[in-house]
């Protein structure tokens, strides 16, 4: 099963929405 995988995908679409109202930058600086 891609439980797992489905979970941090959706954790990550979740967090995203919540950094939506910081910078770009700073989005991309929690990825690395």
């Amino acid at each position: 099963m891609n439980s797992v995988s489905y979970s941090v995908e959706t954790k990550d679409k979740v967090v995203e929405m919540k950094q939506n109202r910081y910078s770009r930058k700073e989005i991309m600086d929690k990825l690395i």
